[in-house]
């Protein structure tokens, strides 16, 4: 009997094996490209938090969109567009358009600027559009951050 549990003990583990492998290859691949991707916002914490919300949209991507629709004023489709059919990072759609809204410029006008030369820093996007981040306007993008995650009940990530 002894010899019985212990042979479908291994059987078990045998066919587990194959997924938790691909799991952690998943994970690995997921960890390593939040790891050679930094936003560049100049804010270590907005950073995190961008590289966090990429994660959430994997998860969520249909709540991802809304809360850009909704609450930083751009369409659903464009939001859309930019994560599939351009291939930006869902924390970089999410930043470009939190800045059009903090700058009073059209998110669309945010991304011609960035898609230019997308390795620049979101500072140097900054410029391009004549605009220098001040205080306020960091402040203004932490606070917008705050209240998606509040709108996705998901703990804010820490620096």
């Amino acid at each position: 009997m002894r010899g019985v549990g212990l042979a479908i003990g291994l059987m078990l583990a045998v066919a587990v094996m194959p997924s938790l492998c691909a799991q952690q290859a998943t994970q690995g691949a997921a960890t390593s490209e939040a790891e050679a991707h930094a936003p560049a916002t100049g804010d270590k914490l907005m950073d995190a938090r961008l590289v966090d919300m990429a994660e959430y949209a994997r998860m969520y991507p249909d709540a991802f969109i809304d809360e850009i629709g909704r609450y930083l004023d751009v369409p659903r489709g464009y939001a859309s567009a930019l994560l599939t059919q351009q291939g930006w990072r869902a924390g970089d759609v999410w930043y470009a358009c939190a800045l059009g809204k903090v700058i009073g410029q059209p998110c669309r006008a945010v991304v011609r600027a960035r898609s230019h030369s997308p390795e620049t820093t979101w500072a140097e996007v900054a410029g391009v559009l004549d605009v220098a981040l001040d205080r306020r306007q960091r402040q203004s993008l932490r606070a917008l951050s705050e209240r998606s995650y509040q709108h996705w009940a998901r703990p804010l990530p820490k620096s």
